[in-house]
């Protein structure tokens, strides 16, 4: 890669909101080599998007177990990779607004709790940035990203990802 590349890419500030296995973060990790990732999830046992649907649900200990496998998961990514355990309203509060360059969301999928991430994490993305989730096939998930971004939206081609550009 070309050194200007390099230090351009090692400078990208990027976010990720519900990080459940880790599955995407090292997706994104992969194809951004130099990039940090700053990675939000509670793991909170009551959050719907943590628990497995059809099956009993997570217990503390299960939980605690859970998050390990996936602090794991990232330690080849050294310290490009920074896991935050807290929930993504009190996440928010360590990035001054217009700070990042990408936050992918791919947290609970009611509704309200999209539209709260939104409206959490748009101000954060600084301009020329980017917003991006997961899940559009979801209807609540669709319905509060037209709610917000209405024809600013692009869906991608293969995945039910949504990208708005700031």
């Amino acid at each position: 890669m070309r050194p200007a590349f390099h230090a351009f890419l090692s400078r990208i500030k990027c976010v990720e909101v519900g990080v459940h296995s880790g599955k995407h973060a090292r997706e994104m990790l992969e194809h951004l080599p130099t990039a940090q990732f700053f990675l939000i999830d509670s793991y909170d046992v009551n959050n719907s998007t943590f628990q497995d649907s059809g099956k009993p649900p997570k217990t503390e200990a299960e939980r605690l177990t859970f998050i390990q496998a996936v602090i794991d998961s990232l330690t080849p990514y050294g310290n490009r990779a920074h896991l935050i355990i807290k929930d993504s309203e009190e996440a928010a509060k360590y990035f001054d607004d217009e700070s990042l360059d990408f936050v992918y969301i791919d947290a609970q999928h009611e509704y309200a709790a999209v539209m709260k991430d939104i409206r959490t994490w748009w101000p954060k993305v600084r301009k020329g940035g980017i917003l991006s989730g997961d899940d559009c096939v979801e209807p609540s998930v669709k319905q509060a990203v037209l709610d917000c971004f209405r024809d600013k939206v692009m869906y991608g081609n293969d995945h039910p990802d949504w990208i708005v550009s700031k």
